[in-house]
């Protein structure tokens, strides 16, 4: 789903992940979520040099990638 949301896949498996997304609402749901997550973590400001939101949300994805 993050190589969806992140317009990463070949137009074949976009197209089925499409599909997939046409039929399937838990999965429109879960998109959703992930789409919400990114932004509010794209918005996060650093207070310090150790924050970074983008590696934070990079984090995120590939924790979730890894329970798929």
């Amino acid at each position: 789903m993050s190589d969806y949301l992140d317009g990463e896949l070949a137009r074949t498996r976009r197209g089925r992940m499409e599909r997939h997304l046409d039929e399937c609402a838990k999965c429109r749901r879960l998109l959703a979520d992930l789409r919400r997550t990114v932004a509010a973590l794209q918005r996060l400001t650093a207070r310090d040099d150790r924050v970074d939101a983008l590696a934070i949300a990079a984090s995120v994805r590939s924790r979730l990638g890894e329970r798929n």
